[in-house]
């Protein structure tokens, strides 16, 4: 049987849901930009940077979603 959850902890999930996806791209994104500027690499580290950010976002969204069920 589905476990009852109420609207306020829905809207809290949602909003650090976000805060998390939002937070880790951009992270990720900033830290590529800072080294590429460091190490000269433009743009590989960037990329980089966007792509690990990006897969940390989904990993929180999966452990997220896993404990809902």
């Amino acid at each position: 049987m589905p476990r009852k959850i109420s609207q306020q902890t829905k809207l809290g999930l949602a909003l650090s849901a976000g805060v998390a996806v939002a937070s880790s791209v951009i992270g990720g994104t900033l830290l590529g930009y800072w080294l590429d500027e460091r190490f000269g690499t433009e743009p590989w580290l960037l990329v980089a940077g966007v792509i690990i950010g990006t897969f940390g976002a989904f990993t929180w969204l999966y452990r997220l979603t896993s404990q809902l069920k």
